[in-house]
């Protein structure tokens, strides 16, 4: 008998299945997870700071980039606990890093797909489970451990629990709702906090209370949301300086300053240089050189970023790319997509580019080994220099047009735009038909206007969450394009009600020509005519094709009969879907994981620009060499300026280096004399400067000190040469052969010159033979790199990666031979 109960339960079960969500389900794992395993470094910033979390408790609980603390991320570390916790457990790799993330991605079409039954039906939640599962950038931020697949699940799980607090009318559940926030708030901040308007609205039209208990209910519920927020921070701050890292993107080494600032009111203002403070340079600072770079270089490539390669527009905007990153493009691109690229650059830093002219732009950066911090750190550096000097870009370094990230003109239709549309706003025309349709057609007749359904209350719920995050990001000066899927549920959730009611009312009115044949109309024709303007340049004659086929569909919604509803509604769902699950596609067929995900085509025949081929990849491993065998007692492996240098090294050794101005190189995390404390005492040997960038402006006036002394005072290590061999400059010059393991050994090195104009090969010769000298590294004056005949091998070296950062050249500093402190 038990085991005849035991098969009938089963049987139950199986029948209860969905079988369609069961599909959808497994699309939205294949679109997040498939070759993940090739993902590399994935968003190598918050990687380094999960290998160090993995490394060090105090580590994990702080956020820092490096195992020894000495400066944290620019987020909270929340949304990095899990993955540090599955490196401890399988290894820091790029599926422990990158999973997580996709596995949320996974979990929010799901938690979509519940909220959305209940009171909409098996279909809606199917159809918005499904919108959910192709928004194109969602697909691609669950590709990568950059949070905001974390912050995106905990939004719609508050959700969740919000809409179960009205349907059980129990006030604990939105207690868990508002506290599921707080966690939210610790993953990116106040960009959690957009979505609790539609909660507190939800609250006061679902929950029914007498208003004296709906009101300290209220404000408990904000008590809670205000604690589990707040709590991480100020128990950071009130933590002495000493004993703690510096908090990453302030210029106040505050947790509130991050939250409020730098992640809060500069992201709508436009005014951040990712030290949260304006975009112009820094109070002090004689140089808006690239971080990293010693001032006063005499290399060729160490040109001041500021210095643009192209003349002024006529609009006076200084652009074009310029120092270093124009002779690392050089060394990659033909003359003619050297051209393409300066050109469509100058058209990035007045924001003008065309969709199409993005994701080219986006290929030549990648084929060039540019990240899109670089080249953001290159406009801001321009921008601010032309804000300083009375230019029309305004304070703050943003525009009237697109600001820092090119994201398009603020407005009521940035959104539309070529710029942001082909993310994630491919159904958002249907979803503002579904804020209409959902409240309006589920109204009952004859009722005063206050009394709602349970339809329209939840649909005011969602408008609560499209509304200010659409809001919000048609009139921000200073966020990523990656950061709109956060428009993603909303979307999704009234897609699928503005399909399902309009099949419901048309079957319910007795007319049998209404407003829904009208609507349905109205609703293919608006969100593929959104749609044909994303995809018409790139694919001309399949936008025709497919339009005809929306056309067919929307002449059918006219069509006065209610016979063949579920059909008009099944073919609006996958015509307007092609394209859309086209861009979704994108990421996947290229294995994109990248620190600044997008999505389109050019992505996958670029072959993505996230896959960086293997943990710690973008480094010079003879930089890594020497610096491990000559570390010796002192806490870091060596300091740089910014965590684009500091991160492969991190991921890949595991050691600790000191990142003297967090992200973007400009957080005045140190002082020059604490510095010369630091040196004097041992902790910290060598200083490398050069290599990766963050997406700020230039070092702070305390980092650009530090350099100058380091420059003035330091001899370069004249023993570490490239594995690529690459010249540098028309002084300094590679061996053509790689460095041998252990310490430098000793003899000369080949004879040459560098080639003129940065391109040929390098002199030949082979690398000097001789076991490893004991005591100091040969080192030669910083001032005395050359000599008329023979070039001395420095550690101004091409470094070879196959990342996202491409090559960099990078100046290794021996700080032990400094004697001058004063």
């Amino acid at each position: 008998m038990k085991q005849q109960h035991r098969h009938q339960d089963n049987l139950s079960w199986y029948k209860r299945l969905d079988y369609w969500l069961v599909s959808i389900l497994l699309l939205a794992g294949f679109l997040n997870i498939w070759n993940l395993w090739n993902a590399g470094t994935a968003d190598a910033f918050y990687t380094a700071a999960i290998k160090s979390g993995t490394l060090s408790w105090k580590a994990f609980f702080f956020g820092s980039i490096d195992p020894a603390n000495y400066i944290t991320v620019d987020k909270p570390p929340v949304a990095l606990w899990i993955p540090e916790l599955l490196g401890r457990i399988f290894g820091v790799n790029a599926l422990t890093v990158t999973l997580p993330s996709a596995l949320f991605g996974v979990a929010t079409c799901y938690l979509i797909y519940l909220m959305i039954k209940p009171r909409w039906g098996a279909w809606a939640a199917r159809i918005s489970a499904l919108v959910m599962t192709i928004v194109p950038m969602a697909v691609a931020d669950n590709r990568v451990d950059n949070m905001d697949a974390t912050l995106v699940f905990l939004c719609v799980l508050a959700y969740y629990f919000m809409l179960k607090a009205g349907k059980k009318q129990e006030i604990r559940y939105v207690f868990i709702a508002m506290a599921t926030i707080g966690v939210a708030y610790n993953v990116k901040m106040m960009e959690a906090w957009m979505v609790v308007p539609g909660m507190f609205l939800y609250y006061f039209i679902a929950i029914k209370l007498p208003w004296k208990k709906l009101l300290v209910n209220f404000f408990a519920a904000l008590a809670i949301l205000g604690v589990t927020s707040l709590t991480y921070s100020v128990v950071v701050d009130a933590i002495p300086q000493s004993q703690r890292p510096w908090v990453g993107s302030t210029s106040d080494d505050s947790e509130i300053s991050l939250s409020f600032g730098y992640n809060g009111v500069e992201r709508l203002l436009g005014m951040s240089s990712g030290s949260g403070s304006s975009s112009s340079a820094p109070s002090g600072s004689s140089s808006t050189k690239p971080s990293g770079m010693p001032s006063g270089s005499s290399t060729s490539n160490t040109t001041s970023m500021s210095k643009p390669s192209t003349a002024p527009t006529s609009s006076g905007s200084m652009t074009g790319l310029s120092g270093s990153l124009l002779t690392q493009a050089s060394k990659k691109l033909t003359s003619s997509e050297l051209t393409c690229l300066e050109s469509l650059v100058s058209s990035e830093a007045k924001g003008s580019l065309t969709s199409t002219q993005k994701t080219q732009l986006t290929s030549l950066l990648s084929k060039a080994g540019i990240t899109t911090s670089q080249l953001a750190s290159v406009l801001e550096s321009n921008q601010s220099s032309q804000s300083n000097q009375g230019g029309p870009s305004g304070s703050g370094g943003n525009s009237a047009g697109g600001g820092l990230f090119n994201n398009g003109s603020v407005g009521l239709f940035r959104l539309f735009n070529a710029e942001l549309g082909p993310t994630s706003s491919w159904f958002l025309p249907t979803a503002l038909f579904g804020l209409f349709i959902g409240f309006f057609a589920t109204r009952k007749r004859k009722s005063k206007w206050y009394a709602l359904t349970d339809k329209q209350k939840e649909t005011l719920l969602w408008a609560g969450w499209l509304i200010p995050v659409g809001g919000f990001f048609s009139v921000a000066g200073f966020f990523h394009s990656y950061y709109l899927d956060m428009m993603g549920a909303p979307i999704a959730a009234l897609t699928g009600i503005a399909i399902v009611e309009l099949v419901r009312s048309a079957k319910a009115s007795k007319a049998k020509l209404n407003w829904t044949n009208i609507v349905g109309a109205l609703l293919v024709l608006a969100t593929y005519g959104v749609q044909a303007s994303f995809t018409y340049s790139t694919y001309k004659t399949p936008t025709l094709v497919v339009g005809v086929l929306a056309i067919a569909i929307a002449l059918a919604w006219l069509i006065p009969s209610k016979h063949g509803l579920k059909a008009r509604a099944a073919a609006s769902i996958a015509v307007l879907s092609i394209f859309t699950f086209w861009w979704a596609l994108t990421p996947t067929l290229s294995s994109e994981s990248a620190e600044t995900p997008t999505v389109g085509p050019s992505l996958y025949q670029s072959g993505g620009q996230g896959a960086s081929g293997g943990m710690g990849s973008n480094l010079d491993t003879n930089v890594l060499k020497y610096t491990e065998a000559h570390q010796g007692s002192a806490t870091y492996l060596f300091a740089t300026v910014s965590a684009g240098t500091s991160e492969p090294y991190i991921i890949q050794s595991g050691k600790a280096v000191m990142t003297l101005g967090g992200f973007s190189g400009s957080d005045p995390s140190i002082t020059l004399a604490k510095f010369k404390t630091l040196v004097k005492e041992g902790k910290v040997k060598y200083f490398l400067a050069g290599g990766g960038m963050g997406a700020g402006g230039g070092s702070s006036s305390q980092i650009s000190a530090i350099e100058s002394w380091i420059e003035a005072n330091a001899k370069k290590v004249t023993s570490v040469s490239s594995t690529s061999a690459s010249s540098t400059s028309s002084k300094t010059i590679s061996a053509s052969s790689t460095a041998p393991t252990g310490t430098a050994p000793t003899g000369t090195v080949p004879t040459g010159s560098a080639p003129s104009g940065m391109t040929g090969t390098a002199p030949t010769g082979s690398a000097p033979s001789g076991s490893a000298p004991s005591g100091a590294p040969t080192v030669s004056s910083s001032a005395k790199t050359t000599s008329s005949s023979t070039s001395s091998t420095s550690a101004s070296s091409t470094q070879s990666s196959g990342g996202p950062g491409g090559q960099q050249s990078t100046t290794l500093y021996d700080l032990t031979t400094i004697t001058n402190f004063s």
